[in-house]
């Protein structure tokens, strides 16, 4: 007896070399190639009866392969291994003729079964290939795979089943894998009416025992003489009948029905072994559809979703040509519908410049970019961005969705708290000088004060030093948020940039018994290319909140570091504090926010320093974050932009 023979095709070594083992052992004849364009060569040399091919292959790729074979070896099976094993590439393998698929992480076990089946199919297939039954199944797979609807598919399978077999009566019935029944969903035959939606278990009646079982059934004659169904009343006067489960992938989809009530001949093995093969492609194309309809329902939801946005949303592709976008964006941007599509979307807003060049934030590593459009001509309008790059199944980038979002009031009203508090703050500065000037003075030079006298001016100048230093705060803050803040960037080592910070920290430190330990990695990282004297003040800030908002009478911080990646290194300041609740981690960076009381105690200060965190790292292209969950302690996390070789040639 000739020996089968199998093609695998996979440029992964070791799956190539495991299938090649695997059905060696098995007795098959076994070729193998590490590439599409190999495969075919080897398969005009060799004509196989199956070939086992990878999707995603170097040049020509499994689909590509699947279709040659399909051309030009009618007889060769093709199964399909895939890593991206998603509804669209299943279907579109199932579309193209392939026998079956499996994921890239298959057992062996799964793949030597779905090989069985192929020859067993194949052993079935060579038997009936002389009658016309088989012309006709061939028919029906192609008039199947063209047709979508549930409704309209069920109905061809079963008129073309009950034409092929001759058939006068028969149904469908699909299972509920959740209710554990079948219902028929279509039927043929003089009791059509009575029988549509009616229910059966698994294992009640000949449909039942079919799918409990997942085997077919054949009747010839009564069905009261079958040993299997004894008792059992028929619903009509059967000749014969038909019953063969619908699979896919070892799940039971539903059952097929045929019965003979006129005609007298009884169903053969033959016939039922033609159902069988019939049920198999039917099988598929039920699953196709249900997977098309899934994911048309996808697709609406999605769509309603998308119109429905009360922020604006822009779609492009990889070279920002709009895609789509949604009314919202529409109304924001000025533009009208029909000319919107396939056009650059930065040509499309001339009026508006970005916070951030364009390259930067194609270019940028992060997988979605913040930053502002705001409009240069006519009334002013501002619109925060979030820009979020779309990765194809190569993980490059195919695309890019931008959610828009109106913030001129939020501009507007930040710009009057801003010029408020500039104001505020530089009219409390000289009272204050004077306050602070007295009190000193007359604590100084009033030798012979009575006590009560020496304690009020000793408040005085306390309370006025400590006004003093919100209003410095207040004053830094209000330049940070101007439109008109530079950075004097340098060339400077982290460890320079703590360790001068803990200096100026070190009284406070002491005073309340903090210990500091700073991680030995931050003498190896990268230079940093930083505004140091900012930089210093958001490492103060972060440590003397880590501080104040500790309650522990032995205060523990840890600064650690490490790279974030090629362009910036991230700082990590640790503590053994309260921690701090999830639903605060966000609010805490906002101007003028403090935890409530109950929670922390109360603690000076205006709720400035986190937002100056917040402001100086944006401005160097940084971020911020923390890390904490309660009776935990907290981890503040910010990055840092590294210095590049790159700067070093341009300053020269």
């Amino acid at each position: 007896m000739e020996k089968k023979s199998i093609l695998v095709i996979d440029d992964d070594e070791y799956i190539r070399k495991a299938c090649v083992e695997l059905f060696k052992s098995e007795g098959y004849e076994v070729f193998s190639a590490d590439s599409g364009e190999g495969g075919i060569e080897v398969l005009k040399a060799n004509p196989c009866e199956i070939v086992i091919t990878d999707l995603k292959l170097p040049e020509m790729d499994g689909l590509a392969v699947l279709k040659h074979i399909k051309d030009n070896y009618s007889k060769t099976d093709v199964i399909m291994i895939t890593a991206h094993g998603t509804i669209a590439n299943a279907v579109q393998a199932m579309k193209l003729g392939a026998y079956d698929y499996v994921p890239k992480t298959f057992d062996i076990t799964e793949l030597d079964l779905i090989v069985k089946r192929c020859f067993e199919k194949q052993r079935l297939s060579a038997e009936i290939s002389e009658l016309k039954q088989l012309v006709n199944l061939y028919e029906v797979s192609k008039a199947i795979s063209s047709i979508m609807g549930l409704d309209e598919l069920l109905n061809l399978i079963l008129k073309l089943s009950s034409d092929t077999l001759s058939a006068d009566s028969g149904s469908i019935m699909l299972y509920d894998s959740k209710a554990n029944e079948l219902t028929v969903k279509v039927a043929i035959g003089s009791r059509k009416d009575d029988v549509i939606n009616k229910k059966l278990s698994l294992g009640e009646r000949i449909a039942g025992y079919s799918a409990k079982e997942l085997k077919p059934v054949v009747i010839q004659g009564d069905v009261k003489n079958d040993p299997r169904f004894l008792g059992l009343e028929p619903y009509e006067d059967i000749k014969s009948a038909l019953t063969a489960p619908l699979m896919r992938k070892g799940r039971l989809l539903g059952v097929i029905n045929l019965a003979r009530v006129e005609r007298e001949a009884v169903f053969s093995e033959q016939d039922l072994n033609l159902l069988s093969i019939f049920a198999v492609e039917a099988a598929i194309a039920i699953e196709n559809t249900y997977l098309f309809n899934s994911l048309e329902q996808e697709k609406e939801e999605l769509n309603a979703t998308f119109s429905a946005m009360a922020d604006g949303a822009v779609v492009t592709d990889a070279g920002f040509n709009v895609m789509r976008l949604n009314n919202s964006a529409r109304e924001l941007l000025g533009l009208s519908e029909t000319d919107s599509l396939d056009r650059s979307f930065i040509e499309m807003i001339p009026d508006y410049a970005p916070s951030l060049p364009w390259e930067t934030i194609n270019s940028d590593t992060a997988r979605s970019v913040n930053f502002e459009l705001s409009r240069v001509k006519g009334k002013s309008l501002f619109l925060s961005v979030m820009a979020t790059k779309i990765a194809g199944q190569d993980k490059n980038v195919i695309g890019h969705i931008f959610v828009l979002r109106d913030i001129t009031e939020e501009k507007k009203e930040g710009k009057q708290k801003i010029d408020f508090l500039a104001l505020i703050s530089h009219k409390l500065r000289t009272p204050l000088t004077a306050i602070n000037g007295y009190s000193s003075l007359l604590l100084e030079k009033a030798k012979d004060l009575d006590k009560l006298t020496r304690q009020a001016l000793t408040t005085i100048e306390r309370e006025g030093n400590t006004l003093n230093l919100l209003v410095d705060k207040l004053i830094r803050f209000t330049l940070l948020e101007s439109e008109y803040t530079e950075l004097t960037p340098e060339r400077i080592s982290i460890k320079k940039v703590v360790d001068t910070s803990l200096l100026g920290l070190g009284a406070f430190l002491d005073k309340n018994k903090t210990t500091v330990i700073v991680g030995e990695e931050l003498s190896r990282l990268p230079d940093l290319m930083i505004d140091t004297a900012k930089i210093i003040e958001v490492v103060e800030n972060i440590v003397e909140n880590a501080v104040k908002f500790n309650d522990k009478p032995e205060k523990i911080i840890h600064i650690n570091g490490g790279l974030a990646d090629n362009n910036f290194v991230m700082l990590q300041v640790s503590d053994n504090g309260l921690g701090i609740p999830s639903e605060e981690h966000k609010k805490i960076f906002q101007k003028f926010y403090q935890i409530d009381e109950y929670k922390t105690g109360q603690v000076e200060g205006a709720g400035l320093g986190l937002a100056v965190v917040k402001k100086i790292l944006e401005l160097h292209g940084g971020s911020v974050w923390i890390e904490s969950k309660i009776e935990k302690g907290s981890k503040f996390c910010f990055t840092l932009p590294r210095w590049q070789d790159s700067q070093a040639k341009t300053n020269q």
